[in-house]
């Protein structure tokens, strides 16, 4: 059995930064999703080999600048420029929201991703909204671009691609879980799956913590994943990490 292990939310600022590449350099993480509208994309960069690691697109409409000018954008930004699309009230807003604009946006982030890193993304995905919109719009340019749109909560997409999420293990009232719990669930003698693991490992700072709801469980899982417990599962059951890379 194979667990791609993905750290979401790679350039969202300096201290997930060094958590992120903390997983890489000594933990299990293979894949990272770029937010390259972030002005710490190009710092995230500077803390890995960027020719060994896969690196996807984490498609961002919801945090910080766009890539083009606000003015091109209006309907996606508020006065001072910023992006104000959040998960929880994007429906909200779709009345409002000019979807040729976002399109154009999300093709930018796609030009952007190959300054800064010299290649197209390895894979596409979005941050933080689940609205269907967002995600076929998502879809749509990344078809148009040849470019592998990971879908996992998408039942179709996980059949062709064999690949499953891992279980989901709620929050307590503390915002925090024991990841152990997802690899103990798993019946890995039954399966022939690939699994999909989505993390946000990192450290926390004075943006990250003005800024997102994941604040905590970001330490948490950057020692997790780094644990030489989770290692010891891996070899003990006889699990790869593996990349997306190696599936497509």
């Amino acid at each position: 059995m194979n667990i791609i292990f993905r750290a979401d939310d790679f350039g969202i600022c300096k201290g997930v930064n060094y958590g992120i590449a903390e997983t890489i350099n000594e933990g299990v993480v293979k894949n990272v999703g770029l937010m390259v509208n972030m002005d710490s994309a190009k710092h995230a960069l500077q803390l890995v080999e960027v020719k060994d690691l896969c690196i996807g697109l984490h498609v961002n409409i919801s945090l910080g600048k766009p890539v083009l000018s606000p003015d091109k954008v209006p309907s996606l930004v508020d006065s001072a420029g910023n992006f104000y699309l959040k998960g929880k009230n994007f429906e909200n807003y779709v009345e409002r929201v000019n979807f040729d604009e976002m399109r154009n946006e999300i093709v930018a982030q796609i030009d952007n991703f190959q300054k800064l890193v010299g290649r197209q993304p390895d894979y596409i995905d979005g941050h933080a909204i689940f609205c269907s919109d967002f995600i076929s719009t998502i879809k749509q340019v990344s078809f148009e671009k040849d470019l592998y749109f990971l879908d996992p909560m998408n039942e179709q997409w996980k059949v062709k691609n064999k690949i499953a999420m891992l279980p989901f293990i709620s929050l307590n009232q503390e915002g925090l879980y024991n990841p152990r719990d997802i690899f103990t669930s798993l019946k890995v003698e039954d399966s022939l799956e690939n699994y999909l693991g989505v993390f946000h490992p990192g450290f926390l700072d004075n943006f990250i913590l003005e800024n997102s709801s994941y604040t905590r469980i970001r330490p948490m899982e950057c020692e997790f994943l780094t644990s030489p417990w989770l290692k010891s599962w891996l070899t003990e059951h006889n699990v790869s990490s593996v990349s997306i890379r190696e599936l497509k």
